[in-house]
């Protein structure tokens, strides 16, 4: 890497960590270390967490085959965590079900905070690069990259209502066993803007 693009890396891990240092909730991956190695200064990061023994929220799904009142009961809970996120002002930017794991006790831990954006942090993220998932961005995210904003280089301004649209999209997939609409691989959010 650049020394560029090792700390802009840096700066991620960063906010990572301060995300996850800032929650305390059962259904959030809790976070215990954040340290380099071999050397202090300019050793390698690394985040020490939770070890979640658990599948992958739509491998869960197929896998169980839970009945509607397991799967609201793990919904309601993703539901309480995302609260608790809002509360702080923290927001993932990348909610889907690679990143909820579900344990064997059907409790639903939310993982993976490596582009989560607490309100209270620095801007790391240029202003015209897409961040998340593109078949669970929201419709005023897709709205804002078509528009004279976005050419303007001005920011998203995140609100909780981006991660519940991504809960919805995970919702629906759980409950129907397939995506609220099909997006292939290649498309990109403005071809999103159709559909949504």
């Amino acid at each position: 890497l650049t020394e560029e693009e090792r700390q802009g890396h840096e700066e991620r891990a960063d906010r990572e960590v301060i995300a996850l240092k800032s929650l305390r909730h059962p259904n959030i991956v809790k976070v215990h270390a954040f340290e380099r190695w071999p050397d202090l200064r300019k050793g390698y990061p690394y985040i020490v967490m939770d070890f979640v023994e658990g599948h992958r929220l739509y491998d869960w799904r197929r896998s169980q085959k839970p009945s509607l009142r397991r799967i609201l009961a793990v919904f309601r809970k993703i539901a309480l965590a995302l609260n608790e996120m809002h509360r702080l002002e923290v927001f993932h930017r990348d909610l889907k079900s690679a990143n909820v794991l579900v344990r064997g006790d059907d409790e639903p831990v939310v993982i993976d905070f490596g582009i989560s954006r607490p309100k209270s942090t620095y801007t790391v993220t240029r202003a015209d690069v897409l961040l998340g998932t593109f078949s669970h961005f929201s419709p005023e995210y897709c709205r804002y990259y078509n528009s004279a904003d976005w050419k303007r280089g001005e920011r998203f301004i995140y609100r909780p209502t981006a991660d519940l649209h991504a809960v919805g999209y995970m919702l629906y997939q759980s409950l129907t066993g397939q995506p609220p609409f099909k997006a292939k691989e290649d498309e990109n959010a403005f071809d999103l803007l159709d559909e949504i």
